[in-house]
């Protein structure tokens, strides 16, 4: 399949959308976006140049305005206040490599286990020609068990479960 060049006229650094559902990317993703594409085998190991305030606050708005506070205890309406002076100064830690984020709680990866758990049990019982119970199910998990969930992220610390 051939790729297709930027039409006459069309300036190079608007940003555009293509389809109803796609949201634009700035000129620089779209970019990145673009090789990524035609380069399936590409790695990428320095993309944070890319972040600036702007990026900051195009994903902070796209936050659910309820959502449950995060594992630091900030809410979305907590963190509005002084939006701009708080994403100029995330955007200095990032690119100065003070900025760390928190690891992952521990209880989320429990939970996410037991509800594979149990949408494993309500699929094998749905399709099942026998009366799947949870003490069959239970024996059948001795048998073949779930792998052990696990955080991948490099920087965070390993999960005994």
């Amino acid at each position: 399949m051939e790729g297709r060049g930027r039409p006459e006229g069309e300036p190079r650094g608007k940003a555009r959308v293509r389809t109803q559902r796609r949201v634009a990317l700035p000129p620089n993703l779209a970019r990145v976006n673009e090789a990524a594409r035609k380069e399936k085998s590409l790695r990428f190991t320095a993309l944070l140049h890319h972040l600036d305030v702007a990026a900051l606050e195009r994903a902070f708005r796209r936050l659910k305005r309820g959502a449950a506070a995060g594992v630091d205890g900030e809410t979305v309406a907590t963190y509005q206040q002084g939006l701009q002076q708080r994403l100029r100064d995330l955007c200095d830690r990032v690119h100065s490599g003070r900025y760390r984020p928190r690891p992952v709680r521990r209880v989320y990866m429990a939970g996410f286990y037991e509800e594979v758990r149990r949408r494993w049990y309500r699929v094998l019982k749905r399709r099942s020609q026998r009366a799947l119970t949870w003490k069959r199910f239970n024996v059948l998990l001795e048998r073949f068990p779930l792998p052990a969930p696990h955080i991948s992220h490099p920087r965070a610390a390993p999960v005994v479960a």
